[in-house]
């Protein structure tokens, strides 16, 4: 023991110099990630070291040398007997803090390790090992009133918690010239989290607490929680159960409930038991009858819950058309062929770089009827064709006036100078994508189609086809194809579009019914069912009284009581061999009145619950038309019409 000597920290300090010259000799350090070494102080060094770091190995050894003045201690840390760093120093009350501090710990340490060893098995962990496990340790309550109520004064709660956090980011850049910089660059946060918790409690011999908990469970009722107060066998309250309860009943009229929610107790009065519970039910029975490999089951849909934007009129000429069309069923009277259609949507994924284009949405294309609003919504227009064609006014003859109308940076202005309106008259939608075959279908015959996908509120749907009309050769043509105006190299041009769907949707815009809002069919209601056979196949409308009779398949009014809704409605106007009359069945027409494979039906009127119902009061048509139409459903959206008009759904 004793201080080193002069000759000794010499070397070092020689050794030192050598070293760092031969390393200013070396070529720059190029490593990505630089290691750092731990402070030189070794008693330091192990208060820093983070948790993750591995442990020393067991070679290392601090050793600790009390100065010739007995001040202090030259700390030397040692591989295999060699110095491995400079000495260190401490001074006597650094050394007598370190020591207490270390002389705490392992006290703390064994203490805790003979806690758990001195545990011993309660009723539910009758085990030495689990007896062991647990991060809590018993608690004895020293209560004469506490051991009265719970039997004991042992408390004893088991928690087991796993906690998974998953954090990443992602970073992905396309370099599409077609998008702009921001589209080509996509980056994500992903924040996920997965806790399993599992608690066991007693509260001396009388009370039980059960907890498991997951959030990655595949249904509710499979996270439980319970309470459980277990009674003597000469107490009144034989148990106590709050939480996940349940109440099974051997009967067959009265079956009773499985997971319920609340309390339920059991007592006992002499010779009889009583059981009574208090419950929330969370589970419902449902009852599906298989046949043939097909189930039978009951689907309830009120009249404001129609298919909400997935089925669009491609213009207002076909619109008008189409209760005409469907008055000679099972024929379809159309005139209508289409021949070829394209349809676009917004692109939400840029990850998809195929048929993409940038595309002008055209509200009055094609339009030469007056709409609802009594003439074209752009009144600048002139109507100068007799059907729907991109002559059928002066939109799309004002658009390619300029010549670089075209160009995608340019368009805008170009169009407002000719009197248009961005975000009324016309909308520009880049990087659009052109839907397969397989995402739509299209009526041929009575000119909608029906989107397989969903759209968020905001997508734009803009479309182009062509068609010909019966006994006339003429093609008429709505739009412009893709393969007709092909993309520039930096596919910045954009195609002219007729708008089905614009970004926002407005039933009114400036106190004018907006003309995109009636290209919307509201007339198809969606069964969440597939693959309908027409054997077994009802439907019924039926209309919730208010003088407490029940649901009724009429309505009271003198114009309508003698006939069923569904009558009314239109959905029964042929009797099962298809010939002309009412049978008080379904019309069950595929591809027309229904879409067996999706679970579609199409009502043959436009306004089911609407105008039409309001066309059939003769007798009293203002009082009934307020009293049973929901016309709001058809002049709102489906969301203001349901919020604001709840009486008459």
């Amino acid at each position: 023991m004793g201080q080193p000597s002069t000759g000794r920290l010499l070397r070092w300090a020689i050794g030192g110099l050598c070293a760092a010259s031969y390393l200013a000799a070396q070529p720059r350090d190029t490593t990505r990630y630089r290691f750092y070494d731990s402070p030189a102080d070794a008693s330091a060094r192990k208060r820093w070291g983070p948790p993750w770091l591995l442990p020393e190995p067991s070679s290392y050894e601090v050793i600790y040398e009390l100065t010739p003045d007995g001040k202090g201690y030259w700390v030397y840390e040692r591989i295999g007997g060699r110095n491995v760093r400079r000495p260190s120093y401490l001074s006597r009350e650094e050394y007598e803090r370190l020591q207490s501090q270390r002389f705490a710990r392992q006290y703390l340490d064994r203490r805790s390790r003979e806690a758990q060893l001195s545990r011993t098995p309660t009723a539910s962990s009758t085990t030495p090992t689990q007896s062991l496990s647990g991060l809590i340790p018993p608690i004895n309550v020293n209560s004469e009133l506490f051991r009265d109520i719970f039997g004991s004064g042992r408390v004893d709660i088991r928690p087991n918690i796993n906690v998974l956090l998953d954090l990443s980011f992602r970073s992905n850049r396309m370099r599409n010239p077609a998008l702009t910089i921001r589209q080509q660059r996509n980056s994500n946060l992903a924040f996920n989290q997965q806790i399993q918790m599992n608690v066991v409690g007693n509260i001396g011999e009388k009370l039980k607490l059960r907890l498991n908990w997951d959030t990655q469970t595949s249904f509710n009722f499979e996270n439980q929680f319970k309470i459980e107060y277990q009674g003597q066998e000469d107490d009144i309250i034989k148990s106590i159960e709050a939480g996940n309860v349940g109440l099974p009943l051997g009967g067959t009229l009265i079956t009773g409930g499985q997971n319920l929610w609340g309390v339920k107790t059991r007592l006992q009065f002499g010779s009889v038991f009583v059981t009574a519970i208090a419950s929330q039910q969370r589970s419902k029975s449902q009852e599906v009858v298989v046949k043939a490999g097909g189930q039978r089951q009951e689907k309830v849909k009120k009249a404001s819950e129609y298919d909400y934007n997935r089925h669009f009129f491609l213009n207002h000429f076909f619109r008008s058309l189409y209760e005409r069309s469907l008055s000679t069923l099972p024929v379809v009277s159309s005139p209508i062929n289409i021949t070829r259609i394209e349809v676009w949507v917004t692109n939400r994924s840029n990850a998809v770089v195929q048929n993409t284009r940038n595309g002008i949405g055209l509200v009055d294309l094609g339009e030469n009827l007056p709409t609802r609003g009594g003439r074209l919504f752009n009144p600048g227009l002139a109507v100068t064709g007799n059907y729907p064609d991109n002559n059928a006014n002066e939109v799309y003859s004002r658009a390619l006036r300029q010549p670089g109308a075209r160009a995608r940076d340019s368009v805008v202005f170009y169009l407002t100078q000719e009197g248009l309106v961005n975000g009324q008259d016309f909308e520009l939608v880049e990087n659009m994508r052109r839907l397969n075959e397989n995402e739509f279908f299209v009526h041929r015959q009575l000119g909608y189609i029906s989107l397989n996908i969903t759209l968020q509120p905001n997508d734009a749907v803009f479309v182009a086809y062509e068609y010909t009309l019966a006994g006339d050769n003429t093609v008429y043509r709505v739009g412009e194809f893709s393969v007709d105006q092909p993309a520039d190299p930096q596919n910045s041009n954009v195609l002219f579009l007729k708008m089905l769907k614009p970004q926002a949707i407005r039933p009114v815009l400036d106190n004018r019914p907006y003309p995109t809002w009636d290209l919307m069919m509201k007339n198809v209601y969606r069964l969440d069912a597939y693959n309908i056979q027409a054997q077994g196949f009802d439907l019924q409308v039926v209309y919730e009284a208010t003088d407490g009779s029940g649901d009724i398949n009429y309505l009271p009014s003198p114009d309508t009581r003698d006939r069923p809704l569904i009558q009314v409605l239109g959905l029964d106007r042929l009797r099962n061999n298809m010939e002309a009359g009412s049978d008080n069945a379904f019309d069950f027409i595929p591809q027309v009145t229904i879409f067996p494979d999706r679970g579609l039906i199409f009502f043959p009127v436009l306004e089911p619950f609407g105008q039409h119902l309001v066309r059939q009061f003769v007798t009293n048509p203002t009082e009934d038309s307020i009293k049973y139409a929901y016309d709001p459903l058809y002049r709102l959206t489906q969301v203001d019409a349901i919020q604001y008009y709840p009486q008459l759904n």
